[in-house]
């Protein structure tokens, strides 16, 4: 387990510790909430259905990096190999 966000049933934001996705992209927690704000590292985010109701797929690119976790319905964040 990488962490936990505060993803609840109902919200319709979530955050995710810059450090967890510095170190799934090879980036300083700094570097990335610079380079989120300069939209340089783009996300996909997708929420599950049926029997993965409640989880959360989120993927970030960042210069032909991925690096993609999987977020419970408890809010724990796991990285998807």
């Amino acid at each position: 387990m990488l962490g936990r966000t505060g993803v609840a049933a109902g919200k319709r934001s979530m955050e995710i510790d810059a450090r967890v996705i510095g170190a799934g992209l090879g980036l300083e927690p700094a570097q990335v909430q610079a380079l989120m704000q300069a939209e340089k590292i783009s996300l996909l985010c997708e929420r599950g259905t049926g029997e993965d109701q409640g989880c959360h797929r989120v993927t970030f690119y960042y210069s032909g990096r991925r690096f993609r976790i999987l977020i419970d319905s408890a809010g724990r964040i796991f990285e998807d190999a």
